[in-house]
């Protein structure tokens, strides 16, 4: 009951934490979050699964189907792709009384690269998580991730209003490929609980990303002179889940709160997993900005297969926009966005093999 308390403590506080800052998004975000938790929660470092070694890897193309209007002939498509890479290595402690395994450190790796219109970004993190075993098939687990974080801007590829008008340079626009980096930082704090009433396998977390606000420089060059900044915001995530038995099927709703310092959204998930081989699913998202009504909704819906024997699954998502974003700049029509999920798990076979010595100087000998 402690540990409840104390838990429901920490959310409340959390909970307060968003609500007093005045909070576009910077980070991707994926339909996918319920299998990516590494990426917004460095907690997560080592997974769930003892033993095993799983690499997750996304990709998404957001906004699919934007053309260019005809009356724009230097428009670049550059709508936003993302592609993250997760590995999550469980080091795993086996109870001398017999019971069941369990996570006691837990080692992440990350690689994110996102790229829209002239600018790309590629962030690196090495994650860590210390794992505390606690009563009634509870865990909890927090620790830091480090990385880095580099953004580039293809000025080459951007024509500026004093360019098309003038034709001078924008002083504070880059003309050419230039790029910047900063050392990255996060932190994560992840709970579960195999059991609670009717539901297993429940979770919930919470994860800070780029917590030092970094400021990337941009040097313009000798043509320009002087320096343009990038600066990353704090992103703050929420997520919960768990599953409920039905039969031979398994229903498996969760739940993500996503801030930057412009918005929160929300994203509620229902998949429905069938005889633990093809899922799918459905998503609500929803995002509003405090300083004006703005919302932002899409409605997910998601699908794939699970392959138990080989502890493979795969899955495509396909987000459609509800509201007027379905029309970029007024003209653009978009057919929403694409992404395609697949996550392998193995347990690295660990082989021993002792070699028998024997010291013939002793009575009995050694091995």
């Amino acid at each position: 009951m402690q540990y409840q308390t104390n838990f429901k403590l920490l959310l409340s506080f959390v909970a307060v934490l968003l609500a007093s800052v005045a909070f576009g998004q910077q980070d991707p975000y994926y339909s996918f979050n319920m299998f990516n938790r590494l990426t917004y929660n460095p907690g997560f470092a080592g997974g769930d699964k003892p033993g095993y070694t799983c690499i997750t890897m996304t990709s998404k193309k957001q906004w699919f189907g934007v053309t260019p209007p005809k009356n724009d002939p230097d428009f670049t498509s550059g709508t936003p792709t993302f592609e993250n890479l997760n590995v999550t290595i469980p080091i795993t402690k086996y109870a001398k009384d017999g019971s069941a395994p369990y996570i006691k450190h837990g080692i992440g790796i990350s690689v994110e690269n996102d790229k829209l219109g002239v600018e790309t970004g590629l962030n690196f993190t090495l994650a860590y998580a210390f794992k505390l075993r606690l009563p009634n098939e509870q865990s909890l687990s927090f620790g830091p991730s480090v990385g880095m974080l580099q953004k580039s801007h293809d000025g080459e590829k951007l024509t500026t209003f004093s360019q098309m008008v003038n034709n001078i340079m924008d002083p504070n626009v880059p003309n050419s490929l230039v790029k910047g980096i900063k050392p990255d930082f996060n932190f994560g704090v992840y709970y579960t609980k195999q059991n609670i009433g009717k539901y297993s396998n429940c979770y919930a977390g919470i994860g800070i990303r780029h917590l030092v606000e970094a400021d990337i420089e941009y040097d313009l060059g000798p043509s320009i002179g002087g320096a343009s900044f990038w600066q990353m915001r704090r992103n703050i995530y929420i997520h919960a889940g768990c599953e409920k038995g039905i039969g031979n099927n398994t229903l498996q709703p969760s739940v993500m709160i996503r801030s930057d310092q412009t918005k929160i959204q929300l994203e509620l998930n229902a998949n429905y997993l069938i005889e633990d081989k093809y899922w799918a699913g459905v998503s609500y998202r929803h995002g509003t900005m405090f300083t004006k009504n703005f919302n932002v909704d899409a409605l997910v819906l998601q699908g794939g297969m699970k392959f138990p024997k080989q502890n493979l699954k795969a899955g495509l998502a396909y987000d459609a926009t509800l509201n007027r974003m379905s029309k970029i700049g007024g003209h653009n029509t978009s057919y929403g966005s694409v992404e395609i999920m697949v996550q392998y798990c193995f347990k690295p076979k660990t082989t021993y093999n002792p070699r028998i010595f024997r010291d013939t100087r002793r009575l009995d000998g050694w091995h």
